[in-house]
């Protein structure tokens, strides 16, 4: 079906620009480099904060890992894909989340590319969660 295949188009275009910021502050991240920030001011009080990391493990490499595996459900056709491309897209809206409310309420500080995955992941969740939820005899007819 024609819709199905525009979502999907438009989810992976989205899902490419979202390993394309995750991977630039993951790099920035593990090389210790200055990160770019001139839109806002307060990029490396977040990317080094205690809230930035996992278990050690910076949240922009889970958020790599997440939009590669949102990517993947987009390109899998069939249920599989749906549901693995909408799961990681929710993970990843939570996440998301959480960093905006520690910028906000314990940071006093925002990151911009931060805010634009957040921006990215808020755009995927509703367009794989649409996939989802349609009637997947639509979705499979392309």
């Amino acid at each position: 079906m024609i819709v199905d295949r525009r979502l999907r188009l438009t989810g992976l275009g989205l899902a490419i620009i979202g390993v394309a910021i995750t991977t630039y502050l993951t790099y920035k991240s593990y090389s210790g480099g200055k990160v770019g920030c001139s839109v806002v001011h307060g990029c490396e009080v977040v990317l080094n904060s205690k809230y930035s990391k996992l278990l050690g493990v910076p949240l922009s490499l889970f958020g790599l890992i997440g939009y590669a595996a949102i990517a993947l459900g987009l390109i899998i056709d069939g249920e599989r894909g749906r549901m693995l491309a909408a799961f990681f897209a929710l993970v990843g809206m939570l996440q998301s989340l959480y960093l905006l409310y520690r910028e906000i309420f314990t940071l006093d500080a925002f990151c911009m590319w931060c805010l634009g995955s957040l921006v990215v992941m808020s755009i995927l969740l509703p367009i794989t969660i649409w996939r989802l939820l349609k009637d997947p005899s639509l979705v499979e007819a392309e």
